[in-house]
């Protein structure tokens, strides 16, 4: 429980960041463009197996959603789709426990 609860502030902290990150548009640019850039939502395509970490990943989507970012979870149940799902580009970023000792 406690290692969910730490993941999960972590993704939280990592959303912050992620949304946080983009920069003010200059006074200078015009309305028409800067209005279409916000309407248009970043889509992160997360490869997670479904517990816990789907399940983690799926209770941060409405917050991402109300930052502009729709969230994409795909589930995997093995551990070796996701990263080669990573190395083809297919995905943006892997969500799985990998234990290293």
């Amino acid at each position: 429980m406690k290692k969910s609860l730490c993941i999960l502030a972590s993704l939280l902290v990592a959303a912050g960041v992620i949304t946080g990150c983009g920069g003010k548009q200059e006074a200078t640019k015009a309305a028409a463009p800067a209005a279409k850039e916000a309407a248009k939502p970043v889509v992160l395509k997360v490869g997670a197996t479904p517990v816990p970490h789907a399940e983690i990943l799926n209770l941060i989507k409405p917050i991402l959603a109300k930052q502009g970012v729709d969230l994409q979870v795909i589930e995997f149940s093995d551990y070796v789709k996701p990263n080669l799902s990573l190395s083809d580009k297919e995905l943006d970023a892997n969500f799985s426990n990998m234990n290293h000792t």
